[in-house]
């Protein structure tokens, strides 16, 4: 497990090379590198040795994620782990390598699968850790669409979504907007790292330039709106100042982020430098 956590650990200080919270890739090119020399450190033969895994490992296989997470997103370490897989659209290691195992397992439903004697084998004399066999009975409902290649992948696709669907209908509701966080809008894309990992730490509830959140850090930063003198001075108060009236929500976070972040002064493309108008803790 050390050598496992070690290599995904550096593979964390790639990402973090490459950006910062305000420069650098933009989250989907992190996600992607991520995906391609991160997580599948964590998934490798996961079918075999995942199943075993004791909550103890799993929560250090889940914190090397949670850092690589925090730098694609740009979330501060207070901000929930949910958040953070909600905002990149990734199961956890656990619910990730479950899901990799019942794959696996539907293979072995395929006559022509190296592990296919597996499934009538004798059970061992002692059988102490859980194993990919044990997840028949979430699986047994695909065993028989194993014949052919075209109905083997709907079947993996069917496992997939389940997976994600479960988790998703597992999420709490975001503290924010205190519904079940919806999908980010793909306008989002056309700004810059900057405003988008400002968006997200907004989304998040714990902001860099909400004083909600430096009071926490610092006694004596007031958690008061710098403008008008209410308090708390948190996401929601951003769109409720009546020092600066809008049309826009807190959801306008997630369903029209470009407007949103016009609304906040932040900066709309990579050339734009303007400094934000309404979070300075000084209120300059």
């Amino acid at each position: 497990m050390s050598a496992i956590t070690a290599k995904v650990q550096s593979c964390n200080k790639t990402l973090k090379s490459l950006a910062g919270s305000s420069w650098g890739k933009d989250k989907e090119t992190l996600l992607a590198t991520y995906k391609a020399i991160g997580r599948p450190v964590l998934n490798y033969a996961a079918a075999i040795w995942s199943p075993g895994c004791s909550d103890t490992q799993n929560k250090k296989l889940q914190t090397c994620q949670n850092t690589a997470l925090r730098t694609i997103t740009g979330c501060l370490l207070m901000s929930p782990i949910e958040h953070l897989h909600s905002e990149a659209r990734m199961l956890p290691v656990k619910e990730h390598n479950e899901l990799l195992s019942k794959q696996f397992l539907l293979g072995c439903f395929r006559r022509n699968h190296p592990c296919s004697r597996l499934l009538v084998a004798e059970p061992p004399p002692r059988n102490i850790k859980r194993s990919f066999l044990d997840y028949v009975d979430d699986i047994r409902q695909y065993a028989d669409q194993t014949s052919d290649a075209t109905n083997f992948r709907q079947a993996l696709t069917a496992i997939h979504s389940g997976a994600i669907n479960t988790f998703t209908d597992s999420l709490s509701v975001n503290g924010v907007i205190r519904v079940k966080p919806p999908p980010i809008a793909d306008t989002e894309l056309e700004l810059p790292r900057e405003s988008r990992v400002t968006l997200a730490q907004l989304r998040s509830g714990y902001c860099s330039r909400l004083n909600s959140y430096l009071s926490r850090i610092d006694p004596d930063i007031p958690n008061t709106c710098p403008a008008c003198n209410e308090s708390p001075h948190d996401t929601n108060h951003l769109f409720a100042c009546p020092t600066n009236p809008t049309h826009l929500t807190p959801l306008s976070l997630w369903s029209d982020p470009v407007e949103t972040a016009r609304f906040l002064g932040l900066p709309l493309d990579d050339l734009d430098d303007n400094e934000s108008r309404i979070y300075h803790p000084n209120g300059d």
